[in-house]
Order: C-alpha cells, then structure tokens, then sequence
C-alpha cells in the first residue's frame, strides 16, 4: 500500500547491514522486505528468511537468482 512500517536513524558511520538496525526494523515485521542491492548478503538473507521474511532485491551483476518467486521478479523489476 506505500505506507512507512518502520524507520531507523543511525549516524552516517553505521552500516545499514548491521544487524541490530536490521532487528529493529523488523521487529514486528514478516512478509517482504523491498531494499536495494546495497543490502545483498547471504548471512542477512539467512537471518531474515529464518524469521519468515523475504529479502527482494535487484541481483548484482555477478549474481545467479536463488529462492525468487515469479511475484518477486515482477516486483522487483
């Protein structure tokens, strides 16, 4: 729907991979979670997935698409 569900404001010198700003993003959060390929990592994938949350993004260039749904290649197209 567009709507905000959650916002974090860190200092510019903390990753936005970290993984306390990820837990509290998505502390109450479950479905996809929509970033941009800044935030690909295999570790963040796992975590998140292990809390029933799918992480879509665009694929780097050297990337081979892995657990991507139709919906989410047209999502993130």
């Amino acid at each position: 729907m567009g709507e905000i569900l959650s916002v974090c404001l860190t200092s510019g010198n903390v990753d936005d991979r970290n993984w306390e700003v990820i837990v509290r993003l998505t502390k109450e959060f479950y479905g996809k979670l929509f970033t941009n390929k800044g935030y690909v990592s295999q570790k963040l994938f796992k975590k998140l997935f292990e809390q029933n949350i799918q992480l879509v993004t665009r694929l780097r260039n050297n990337m081979k698409n892995k657990l991507m749904d139709f919906f989410g290649k047209v999502s993130a197209s």
